[in-house]
């Protein structure tokens, strides 16, 4: 049972949340314009309510919906289209929240390490699995003025500040398939969705899902599954 305490500073609606122990992170728009964009903390008390804590305000984009996850004491909020200051572009960030003394605080923020041409798309999706963060970054093209192809950056967490690890690519990457619209990580398995590719038989950005298993210390692609297939599957 949530306290009344919901939503309380205006808020729009909960876009997006995550969970860990006794918090739970929920974000919100109190308007689309940039500095809209809210995450309100709330925390489990005897009894088993949840009571609002705190509200913060993330770097933000006009209409941003953010992506979230949670590991431990540790926030990762990223919006796609916020300000990367060094590059002086709207191609996304993950800001780094840590919580201490009941309070959560800004410790860092990410920026793409593979986004060397300013497009936007990095933080379309989070997950975390052990010590290390995917970051979805739909927007990366291996040169300027080239095809977009997408990527899934590899962010070693164990430690703060967060580090860059790698990148993970398909074996042939499609443009503009919207790679790493979605991500899920397990126990050295990934999967990462592309919905914006074209699948024969399927329709236009009927979309794909692929996966990867850790060996060695890289990640190697281990099948590609079309919209068809799973419903196969799943049949």
């Amino acid at each position: 049972m949530c306290s009344s305490d919901l939503f309380l500073n205006g808020a729009v609606g909960a876009a997006s949340t995550a969970v860990s122990g006794d918090w739970i992170a929920v974000f919100g728009r109190s308007t689309p314009v940039e500095g809209g964009g809210q995450v309100m903390l709330y925390h489990r008390v005897k009894g088993g309510y949840w009571t609002y804590e705190q509200t913060l305000s993330p770097p933000d984009a006009d209409s941003c919906m953010d992506s979230m996850v949670m590991r431990g004491n540790t926030l990762f909020i990223a919006c796609p289209r916020a300000l990367d200051a060094d590059r002086s572009a709207n191609m996304g960030v993950v800001a780094v929240y840590t919580l201490a003394n009941g309070r959560w605080d800004w410790a860092q923020t990410i920026t793409s390490a593979t986004g060397f041409f300013g497009n936007p798309g990095f933080g379309a999706s989070l997950a975390v699995s052990g010590d290390r963060l995917f970051v979805g970054y739909t927007g990366y093209a291996p040169m300027a003025d080239s095809f977009v192809f997408g990527d899934v950056e590899v962010f070693d967490i164990s430690t703060l500040p967060v580090s860059y690890q790698m990148q993970v690519l398909p074996d042939a990457s499609i443009a503009y398939s919207n790679f790493g619209s979605s991500i899920a990580a397990a126990d050295g398995l990934l999967a990462v969705g592309a919905d914006g590719q074209d699948v024969g038989g399927a329709g236009k950005s009927a979309g794909v899902v692929y996966t990867f298993e850790l060996a060695d210390g890289d990640w190697f692609q281990r099948s590609e599954e079309h919209t068809s297939e799973l419903q196969s599957h799943h049949d």
